[in-house]
């Protein structure tokens, strides 16, 4: 398992990637802004993401969700 901290957008938020080494699926948690900046670090790492989590619904933790959603097909969720 690895996880990788973001700092995303205005406020410097921090969202994650955690994903499984061995097969590289994974998730986002916590997708405050900048989603170019999330997908360019998912392409790099090459994860392979199932779906999107927020802690809760402040602006900063979930900007990125719909772009992110979209790009990859996934469900976004919160806590």
């Amino acid at each position: 398992m690895r996880v990788e901290k973001l700092v995303v957008g205005q406020l410097w938020t921090n969202c994650y990637l955690v994903w499984d080494e061995k097969d590289k699926k994974g998730i986002i948690i916590d997708p405050g802004d900048d989603a170019d900046f999330i997908v360019q670090k998912i392409q790099d790492f090459k994860v392979i993401p199932s779906a999107i989590i927020a802690t809760h619904g402040h602006f900063d933790h979930v900007l990125a969700g719909l772009e992110l959603k979209l790009a990859f097909n996934i469900p976004f969720v919160i806590h």
